[in-house]
């Protein structure tokens, strides 16, 4: 008996879960995104419901068959869920632009060689007409300012006079 009600909970939660999820992804309009922002905090948003998700669909599919044969921990599956979240929020998270983002940002900023809040001021950059957007992407619009921002900073430590 526990083995057909553990296959049909895990599949009706995963049939749940990656119905969601495509749902989710579908877009609502054919129109682009025109705003840069707008993109990552969409892109951010798809990989944290991604993220709730599975972790509710597998707390859902750990926990009903232990209710169903009193084994029942609603702490063990409340735990799984959260672990399950985390581990796709950080394994999804890395394969979406909005994940590899804020990986980058961070180790560069780290390096301070961006500003931590580096969309903001691309935005600012925008506004201030250095740069210009095309679709959901900055460009630089002079080419020597980006030619002159790409070569490589003179090591500093050397002492040549």
């Amino acid at each position: 008996m526990t083995a057909p009600v553990v296959g049909l909970t895990f599949g009706l939660a995963g049939w749940l879960a990656a119905g969601l999820v495509d749902w989710a992804e579908t877009p609502v309009t054919d129109d682009r995104p025109r705003d840069p922002v707008l993109t990552f905090r969409r892109d951010l948003r798809l990989v944290l419901l991604k993220a709730v998700v599975g972790g509710v669909a597998l707390g859902i599919a750990f926990g009903v068959p232990d209710a169903l044969t009193g084994g029942a921990d609603p702490v063990a599956a409340v735990a799984v869920g959260v672990l399950v979240a985390v581990a796709i929020a950080l394994g999804v998270g890395l394969h979406q632009a909005s994940g590899r983002y804020l990986v980058a940002v961070a180790v560069l900023s780290v390096r301070r060689r961006v500003p931590v809040r580096l969309l903001g001021f691309l935005d600012d950059a925008h506004r201030l007409g250095v740069l210009r957007r095309s679709g959901a992407v900055y460009q630089f619009r002079h080419a020597a300012l980006q030619d002159h921002l790409a070569r490589t900073r003179p090591d500093r430590s050397r002492k040549d006079h």
